[in-house]
């Protein structure tokens, strides 16, 4: 079972990785051709803040080590439950529906993981694009539904939610974070305290 899902795991990491990179380097892309109205030729290097935003450990751990603890924690149920089958006489039917049970755990947190570093790649190429444009500000868009943490709606509303580009927090701020920076052109400063 182990190596099973170790093979899972190395190929649910080059999957992840691959989305992290297609998400950072389309918004990367986009943003700049919007922002500068320049093609694909333009001098930022592209591909190494790629490579640093993959590697990135902004959570505290990297995509890799967490999804290799969430595996090791899969790995270590279904021993369980193949063990109780064994040792105190459950039904296979019982056993099936704890590993019903436990895939479906597995699947919600590799749902969380892969939204997670995916919004977090894409922020991330807003930002360097942001950047590389010359913007000065950027604002910081909660998602607007009724599931507003109190978190991310106390950054939206600091000074309306307009940030120096330097100073802004990260995003994503927790789990299935659906904020976003969007970027500020004309900055009315008598409004907005910064």
């Amino acid at each position: 079972i182990r190596k099973e899902l170790n093979n899972v795991a190395i190929q649910q990491i080059e999957d992840i990785k691959e989305v992290i990179q297609r998400v950072f380097e389309e918004t990367l892309e986009t943003n700049l051709e919007e922002l500068l109205r320049i093609s694909k030729h333009y001098s930022i290097n592209s591909e190494s803040l790629m490579k640093q935003n993959v590697n990135s450990a902004w959570s505290g751990l990297d995509y890799s080590k967490r999804d290799w603890t969430n595996t090791n924690e899969l790995a270590e149920r279904l021993k369980n439950d193949i063990n109780d089958m064994i040792v105190l006489g459950k039904s296979p039917n019982q056993i099936k529906e704890a590993l019903m049970r436990d895939f479906n755990i597995a699947y919600d947190v590799a749902d969380r993981l892969v939204r997670t570093e995916a919004s977090y790649a894409f922020n991330s190429a807003n930002m360097a694009s942001y950047k590389a444009a010359g913007l000065q500000y950027i604002e910081l868009l909660p998602e607007r539904a009724k599931k507003l943490c109190s978190r991310c709606g106390e950054l939206a509303n600091e000074n309306s939610g307009i940030y120096e580009i330097n100073k802004a927090p990260t995003l994503p701020v927790h789990p299935r974070c659906r904020c976003c920076y969007s970027p500020v052109v004309n900055l009315n400063q008598s409004n907005i305290k910064i």
